[in-house]
């Protein structure tokens, strides 16, 4: 006969009678679990962290875009703060916050300075950004099918 823990706790449910196997008749260790009490502790808990951190992101990447003027090493360390704050809590950054970063460096660009921006001529209106610390070029696309109007 066994009993079923909280991982946190001494609390435990009613025994659990085992099944005994034919061909093994050894015994087994206890099986634990978490309590539904600390399993929703640790859901607020994690669900608190995500909010402070998304609001740290917000703040150091304002931090970042107002300390270029100033000062462009600090601006980049607060940007690469910001990305690894979201990456530790697996925080998803916002659309604009995302597109401050280099797709294929992960370098902070800083808009103006360590991008070239150019707007595409042809029937599908499209922005394209080049970073300008690796060269890669990535594009945006406005408006998926223009019409003569």
């Amino acid at each position: 006969m066994r009993t079923i823990r909280c991982l946190n706790c001494s609390y435990s449910q009613l025994p659990i009678i085992r099944e005994v196997e034919k061909d093994n008749d050894r015994s087994y260790p206890d099986k634990y679990y978490m309590s539904k009490s600390h399993y929703l502790s640790l859901f607020m808990r994690r669900a608190i962290a995500k909010d402070i951190a998304r609001d740290r992101v917000r703040i150091l990447i304002a931090n970042a875009l107002n300390e270029v003027r100033g000062n462009e090493k600090i601006a980049h360390q607060q940007a690469y703060l910001a990305k690894k704050i979201a990456m530790r809590l697996r925080v998803r950054l916002d659309y604009e916050i995302r597109h401050l970063f280099c797709k294929k460096c992960k370098q902070f660009i800083i808009p103006g300075k360590d991008s070239r921006i150019r707007i595409g001529r042809t029937k599908t209106k499209s922005i394209r950004i080049t970073c300008l610390k690796c060269g890669h070029t990535y594009h945006k696309i406005l408006i998926n099918s223009y019409k003569d109007l």
